[in-house]
């Protein structure tokens, strides 16, 4: 016993001194952070190129020392007050001129430029001043982060790349309209690990006017976000562009699914997949007839609006289960009827009718109205951001309510064709056992039309001539 008494101060004296080396090594690093933040906007560009480097090595701490050293700098460049780096982005102020606003300096400071630029690099996002999120661009790092983190992976897949200005279109509205909004970027940050890769370039076109004026876009292109658990299996797949509201209501559930299975065996994790999706199907097709019903009631007393002689009856496709023995047989066949439906084609007046029940949603925040004149030219950006009562309506609200038709319109067809589609998938085909690189191959196939067996992206249509030699196409080594 007096061996043991007298060990016992000796093993604690131990422990003190642990502790104290693993706080001196975590001051260290905190201040190796910090040191690399500052040098990270040098004018010097092999120092500023060194610390970005140690900084996106450091993973999403990285990223927040360069927000937490920088914060004054970011305020005055983003109009947004100096925060620490644990407390939520707040909103700009929507009642002044944003001709001092955000991004929307004729002359813009050397200094914001690199420091805009550090933080794009950091992050692997471009605009990541709006978002204040870490993307991995390596799917095992992304799967170790994840599995140390115990929190499930959003993974990106779009054409182009997410770090460049010109990404596919759709991977630009999510910075604008998911990484922006305060409320999706906090629950992104603090319950999913960040991955995005590139499945091919974007196609991008120039038109020169000869008179000094150019004209640049991109063409074609869609993006999907998949959600995986911490060893990279899918449990959900979201395509395409979503209102801030309902893509934030998928990952809820994404991310519960993905700790429920999280610890599963591949078979049980198979068959709980089957099950839930066949679920979350039913969900989708009753909740198409619920606001199919609303949007013909409110249609002018039009209740045959859409479908000929249809009355409130929903197609097969709309009342087929997607669970017991019926859904297996009756699901195959109703697919290969879905092209004859005249309600799954986006051009169809109910799409509108029923977007309509979803404008709210697809209201933006204030953060994403402040990206959205961060990209404008300053003549439609440089007034208020929200226009109140006495105020005119300004040129970006006028832009950002077009745009928030679209985004509600998209949410509606991206959830009601393209998402049950998957849902299908998962239920009857198996998917839940395809490596997610595999399951994006065939949404690019079959969903977006965008197979990677072609190399134009659908842009060359066959037999039409175009009076040009070699039809205009030619090929570069890159």
């Amino acid at each position: 016993m007096k061996t043991a008494r007298r060990t016992l101060p000796v093993f604690a004296l131990a422990c003190l001194a642990w502790a104290g080396n693993f706080t001196l090594e975590g001051a260290e690093n905190t201040a190796g952070l910090a040191q690399a933040a500052r040098e990270a906007v040098a004018e010097d560009a092999a120092v500023a190129q060194a610390a970005v480097a140690k900084l996106r090595a450091a993973g999403p701490a990285g990223l927040e020392a360069l927000f937490e050293t920088h914060a004054k700098a970011i305020a005055a460049d983003w109009g947004l007050p100096a925060l620490p780096s644990v407390t939520k982005l707040a909103p700009p102020d929507q009642e002044r001129s944003n001709a001092a606003g955000p991004g929307i300096k004729p002359n813009a400071d050397p200094a914001a430029t690199r420091l805009r630029l550090a933080l794009d690099k950091v992050a692997q996002q471009k605009d990541a001043i709006a978002s204040r999120l870490y993307w991995y661009t390596d799917f095992e790092l992304a799967k170790a982060a994840a599995a140390a983190a115990h929190k499930p992976i959003l993974s990106l897949r779009l054409l182009g790349k997410l770090d460049e200005d010109y990404s596919c279109a759709n991977s630009r509205f999510f910075r604008t309209v998911l990484y922006a909004n305060r409320d999706v970027s906090a629950y992104l940050r603090e319950r999913y690990v960040l991955h995005w890769q590139s499945v091919r370039p974007v196609p991008k076109v120039t038109i020169d006017f000869g008179d000094g004026r150019v004209l640049e876009r991109t063409l074609t292109g869609n993006s999907i976000h998949y959600v995986l658990d911490g060893h990279g299996r899918t449990i959900d797949a979201i395509p395409g562009l979503y209102s801030a509201a309902r893509f934030k209501e998928l990952l809820v559930r994404g991310e519960e699914a993905a700790k429920a299975v999280g610890s599963f065996k591949q078979d049980i994790f198979e068959s709980r997949m089957r099950q839930w999706h066949a679920s979350w199907g039913t969900e989708n097709a009753a909740a198409l007839k619920r606001e199919r019903d609303q949007a013909r009631a409110s249609a002018d007393g039009n209740a045959q609006t859409g479908r000929a002689g249809a009355g409130a009856h929903p197609t097969a496709r709309e009342a087929a289960p997607f669970a017991e023995s019926k859904m297996v047989a009756e699901l195959p066949i109703l697919r290969r009827m879905a092209a004859d439906d005249p309600l799954l084609r986006p051009e169809n007046e109910l799409w509108q009718k029923t977007a309509h029940l979803h404008e709210d949603d697809a209201r933006l925040d204030a953060g994403s109205l402040a990206l959205m004149a961060d990209k404008l030219p300053p003549a439609a950006s440089a007034m208020p951001l929200a226009a109140t009562k006495e105020a005119i309506e300004s040129p970006l609200m006028r832009i950002a309510r077009t745009f928030q038709a679209s985004i509600a319109q998209d949410t509606v067809y991206n959830e009601y064709v393209f998402h049950r589609r998957i849902h299908e998938w998962f239920a009857l085909d198996g998917a839940a056992a395809w490596k997610v690189g595999d399951l994006s191959e065939k949404v690019y196939a079959q969903l977006f039309l965008t197979p990677s067996s072609d190399p134009w992206l659908g842009l060359v249509p066959a037999n039409t001539y175009t009076a040009l030699p070699c039809d205009g196409l030619t090929t570069t080594s890159k």
